[in-house]
């Protein structure tokens, strides 16, 4: 309990702002790295964006393809769940400007920096609707990083609350609805994320939305305590999570829901492979109710491991 709450004490930070690094591809991203991803939740060419960037176009009408934040937070995602960064209408203030830098603060976990930015920007007297809700939504993951689920989820709240057509047709949008969906989980109100999972509706055909869908879908059914999943369903998810290199948050809820099915053996292998795909502390503080139950199932699934290694070697 002293280490967690050490982790969760704010640390004043004087490192350079972080440089922005786009990943070519989902499964090859980094837990720091930047996708382009366009409304449909498609990851794009990082070529394809810098063009648009030059020219100005990003966000152009709400059309054009929107970098998003990629880590062990879908659902936030990130898990948990994935936050934006602040490029809208082409036009380049300093508000969105700043959000976007609070949004590489993020990815670095220097999210008391970025609190502070992003509180900064809210209390302008004018800003654009949709750079308000990026920088709430933002300000939500801070928190929620910090194992503050209760002021993460008024901050979210007030992201999905702005009235902007084009902000809630947004895939930033859609990212929010997953984050309130992982924090009523955290908080324990199972019901209430399961009836905010169904009003997203279905998810958009792209592999960054589909993963996401998948994250949230399965960490309310860990909240409710069973998987209605087939062994196929099932499968499906484990084998995206295992080429991913940040595919920790759903290779564990996979293991779970084969746990569930009581397939221990399948379920003790990729649990092995969420802890090797941990390469930050986000999971502990965005999903905690599926890092408890990763942790705790750790020791006996390796058990059932060694048995099944043993067992092969002594047909052998």
């Amino acid at each position: 309990m002293r280490e967690r709450e050490q982790a969760l004490q704010p640390l004043v930070k004087t490192e350079k702002l972080p440089k922005m690094a786009l990943s070519r591809t989902l499964d090859g991203a980094t837990s720091r790295s930047f996708l382009y991803v366009d409304r449909h939740g498609r990851v794009r060419s990082p070529t394809r964006y810098r063009a648009l960037e030059v020219f100005g176009y990003v966000g152009l009408a709400g059309l054009a393809a929107v970098p998003v934040l990629y880590g062990a937070m879908f659902g936030v995602w990130g898990a948990a769940v994935g936050a934006g960064l602040a490029a809208f209408a082409g036009i380049r203030t300093r508000q969105a400007h700043r959000v976007q830098q609070a949004v590489r603060l993020i990815a670095y976990s220097r999210v008391e920096e970025a609190s502070t930015i992003l509180e900064d920007v809210l209390s302008s007297r004018i800003l654009m609707r949709r750079v308000r809700a990026t920088a709430c939504h933002n300000l939500a993951i801070c928190w929620a990083m910090r194992g503050e689920y209760e002021r993460a989820l008024v901050w979210v709240r007030r992201a999905l609350d702005i009235r902007d057509s084009g902000w809630q047709r947004s895939l930033h949008a859609r990212l929010a609805g997953y984050l309130q969906v992982t924090l009523l989980v955290d908080l324990d109100r199972v019901s209430s994320a399961r009836l905010a999972l169904d009003h997203l509706g279905p998810a958009p055909s792209g592999e960054y939305t589909q993963v996401s869908q998948w994250v949230s879908e399965l960490y309310v059914a860990m909240g409710e305590g069973g998987c209605t999943l087939s062994e196929d369903e099932i499968y499906e998810r484990a084998r995206k999570g295992l080429a991913m290199t940040t595919g920790a948050p759903l290779l564990g809820l996979a293991a779970w829901a084969l746990h569930n099915r009581g397939d221990d053996d399948l379920a003790a292998h990729l649990l092995s492979e969420a802890f090797d795909r941990l390469d930050t502390d986000r999971l502990e503080f965005m999903m905690p109710r599926l890092y408890e139950w990763m942790c705790a199932q750790r020791g006996r699934l390796q058990t059932t491991m060694a048995e099944l290694v043993s067992g092969d070697e002594s047909a052998e």
